[in-house]
């Protein structure tokens, strides 16, 4: 006997949270892109050599995503006023800091 599902279970707000999701990773992905085309121009004004100068990129990745799991964590268990702090960070993360 072959049982068949006939719930259709609708999530009402799937396509929005796929844009925040995509959108999240595509600013992710193109702010990690700026930061490996700005490395010729480290180099240049730095006067010091590509190896070194690859430490950015880590280094700069490390600082954002710690950033923003740290934001995400401490208002995850803090008061909810702790919310608009949660939203700032998650948008300076995303703006690349600037």
């Amino acid at each position: 006997m072959e049982i068949q599902n006939t719930q259709k279970t609708s999530y009402p707000g799937k396509w929005g949270a796929i844009l925040v999701i995509g959108l999240g990773v595509f600013m992710g992905t193109l702010d990690m892109s700026i930061v490996n085309i700005s490395l010729p121009t480290l180099v240049e004004q730095l006067q010091t050599n590509f190896a070194t100068v690859q430490w950015v990129v880590p280094g700069y990745a490390l600082v954002i995503a710690s950033t923003m799991l740290r934001e995400l964590f401490s208002v995850s268990v803090s008061r909810p006023h702790n919310e608009f702090a949660f939203r700032f960070m998650i948008l300076f993360g995303h703006s690349g800091g600037s």
